[in-house]
This record gives structure tokens, C-alpha cells and sequence, in this order.
């Protein structure tokens, strides 16, 4: 079996309500008891982010980048019923829209917790500094996927190693994915367009299940009549 990793999601940003942004109605992509839900968050703000739930239900922070005022988060929940869903994000203070996005993405045949997972900042992502995760190893069936928010959201991200699934201005800042399923031992890499531009990567390497066994049943042993 092999890792499957569709975005469901991309909503705007969300001005919250007091301490909660709340996303409602956001696709979760189709049902199927093998499905864990994946949110990425990209911000910036000073506030600081204290959870994500679906329907009310916590869900698991998997890693988190922060600098001066950027950050980006993952979590991840089994949620194998149901195509849409409430996703709230709970934080100390109140957020503005343009200082939070997230995106929702369906993963499939993948083991949970995550093989690894990781971070990077930059005070300059441009060339000179890109976000990176170093040399892993995305194992063969498996997948990756990874988040930034760059502080400049003007500046369009350049992923290496990695295919770019969202590229957004959020408002007051840049926030980009990028997916690949492609097995091998790589440097991914994302690089911003301006100088000395903040920016935080948070990214996960998913494997996958391992196959059900499949194969003959049980032989019963053989009748003996031990009547004599």
C-alpha cells in the first residue's frame, strides 16, 4: 500500500472569535477508515496558537517553527467519517483573517505517529539562508509534506526537491505547501525572493502501512475416527 496525500481544504484566513478561529464547513476530502486529517497552520502574529481541534475534538500537535512573529504548525486527528467538518484553532488573544491560513489535507495507508518530522527558520530566506530540511530519507510507498510562512507576502517560495501545492498571499504574510511521493534520500528546500525575510518550515515524512497479509486459510487437521 502507499501513502496517499490529497489537500482538501485552502480556506482564507479567519478573524476569530475572542480565542478561537473557526473554520466551519471545511472539506475533509471521502470517508475511509484508514483516513487521519492533517492540518497545517502558517501565522503572523505575536499571539501565540494553543491548539487545533475538529468537531470539538483536540487534535495532535505534530511540530511547530517559530521566529520573531511567524509560525507554522501541523496537527494530525484519525477522523474516518464524515466529508466536512469544523476546524478551530484556539490561541491566547484574538487573530486577525490576514494573520493566520491553514490547509487540510487527507492522508491515507500512512502509520501514526509520523516516521519524522521537522523544523527550520531563517532570518534571510532568500538564496543565502533557505528554509531546509537537511538530507532524509522519504521511504519507498511513503510521502512528505511540509508548510512555511514567509513574513514578506509578496514574495512568491520556490520549493526544491518537492512540488508546491499552495502558494498564497495571506495578507500579511506568504503561506506555501509542498507535496511529494517520490521515494529516495533528498534535501528539499524552500527558498523566498527578498532579503533578510523571516520565515519558519515545519514538514513531515509519512511511511506507509504495511500490507494485510493475505494468503491461504488455516489447514483444519485431518478427520481421524478414533472410535475402535
Amino acid at each position: 500500500m502507499a501513502v496517499g496525500i490529497t489537500r482538501t481544504a485552502n480556506p482564507a484566513g479567519v478573524t476569530s472569535s475572542a480565542n478561537v478561529i473557526t473554520y466551519s464547513g471545511a472539506s475533509i476530502g471521502t470517508a475511509s477508515q484508514d483516513r487521519v486529517i492533517v492540518v497545517v497552520l502558517g501565522e503572523e502574529t505575536a499571539q501565540s496558537i494553543t491548539g487545533a481541534n475538529i468537531d470539538g475534538v483536540a487534535m495532535t500537535q505534530i511540530a511547530t517553527s517559530s521566529f520573531n512573529t511567524v509560525s507554522a504548525f501541523a496537527w494530525f486527528l484519525p477522523w474516518p467519517t464524515g466529508t466536512t467538518a469544523t476546524i478551530t484553532i484556539t490561541t491566547n488573544a484574538s487573530v486577525l483573517g490576514a494573520e493566520n491560513h491553514i490547509g487540510v489535507y487527507a492522508i491515507t495507508d500512512a502509520k501514526f505517529p509520523v516516521k519524522q518530522s521537522g523544523s527550520d527558520t531563517s532570518t534571510d530566506m532568500d538564496a543565502s539562508d533557505p528554509l531546509t530540511t537537511g538530507s532524509v530519507t522519504i521511504p519507498t510507498g511513503g510521502g512528505f509534506l511540509a508548510v512555511v510562512s514567509g513574513a514578506t507576502d509578496t514574495a512568491s517560495k520556490t520549493w526544491v526537491n518537492a512540488t508546491v501545492d499552495i502558494e498564497e498571499d495571506a495578507g500579511l504574510f506568504r503561506f506555501t505547501t509542498a507535496t511529494t511521493t517520490t521515494p529516495g534520500t533528498v534535501t528539499i528546500t524552500c527558498t523566498g525572493s527578498t532579503n533578510n525575510e523571516d520565515g519558519c518550515l515545519v514538514y513531515l515524512i509519512l511511511e506507509p502501512q504495511a500490507l494485510p497479509f493475505v494468503g491461504m486459510p488455516p489447514m483444519r487437521p485431518a478427520h481421524r475416527d478414533i472410535r475402535q
